[in-house]
């Protein structure tokens, strides 16, 4: 997935973000708050995930894939 979608993660933090295993839109999306917590210190970007929504951005593109899905006749 293109994690850039999400308004906040820019190429560098996509970068980073890959390095620690997170490839797709739904990991963000489902993000505990310790997940939250240990991406931000370890990423050096402090209260950047929360500040900049992007796990209810990740969960609304889900939902609109889903929805796009449904209307494609794919579940």
């Amino acid at each position: 997935d293109n994690l850039t979608n999400i308004i906040g993660i820019v190429p560098i933090i996509e970068t980073a973000l890959n390095t620690t295993g997170i490839y797709h839109v739904a990991h963000t999306g489902h993000f505990t708050d310790d997940n939250v917590d240990w991406l931000e210190g370890h990423l050096g970007i402090a209260g950047r995930i929360g500040r900049e929504h992007w796990r209810e951005q990740a969960q609304d593109t889900e939902d609109e894939s889903s929805a796009q899905r449904k209307v494609a006749g794919k579940l």
